[in-house]
């Protein structure tokens, strides 16, 4: 779903990558989940959020000082799947096709899909 970027300002907010900035999944109060290195998961609920590309800001609750925010940065987010908006007859989710091998027109391996 994103990426947290570094701290802006004092107060615990962050600034974000959001790879889906058009959708309307994340809003206040919604449950996302940070991904360690460590591949352990923590559930925050959004605070406040601006989705302004790569200007995006995030603030979660519980995040309250510039420390707060610096021990999270550089931390992928995501949505539970149950939270994902619909979409379309023959559109997929990126998260769907890693894994998946990809050809050309005339079926020449192209490689595969990675995270």
């Amino acid at each position: 779903m994103g990426k947290l970027l570094k701290p802006k300002g004092l107060q615990g907010e962050l600034r974000a990558v959001i790879f889906n900035e058009f959708g309307s999944a994340l809003k206040v109060e919604t449950e996302i989940w940070l991904k360690t290195e460590e591949v352990n998961y923590f559930s925050w609920k959004i605070e406040t959020i601006r989705i302004a590309g790569e200007k995006s800001c995030i603030k979660l609750s519980g995040c309250n000082t510039l420390e707060d925010a610096e021990k999270i940065q550089g931390l992928g987010f995501f949505l539970p799947r149950d939270k994902f908006e619909p979409i379309e007859e023959n559109e997929h989710y990126l998260v769907d096709l890693i894994g998946s091998h990809v050809f050309d027109e005339n079926k020449k391996s192209l490689g595969t899909v990675l995270d």
